[in-house]
């Protein structure tokens, strides 16, 4: 996956999202990753959630994990 520049508003201050996008011939793949923390520099980061656009297919498929399965 390759990063962007740019970080996602979650509307919560205390998480800061990241997505990654990554174009292939036959889908487009995005995911959302997140830190655990953002009081200190060495927070784990974990994946929100995961979606691809299949090509030719005009429709958001959602490949998981479920939101409510991030760590708390």
């Amino acid at each position: 996956m390759h990063s962007t520049d740019k970080q996602a508003d979650s509307g919560d201050p205390n998480i800061r999202t990241s997505p990654a996008l990554e174009a292939r011939s036959d889908e487009l793949r995005v995911e959302y990753r997140a830190v655990r923390s953002t009081k200190t520099r060495k927070s784990g980061v974990f994946t929100l959630q995961r979606f691809r656009v299949p090509f030719n297919r005009p429709r958001v498929e959602v490949l998981g994990p479920p939101l409510g399965s991030f760590p708390n």
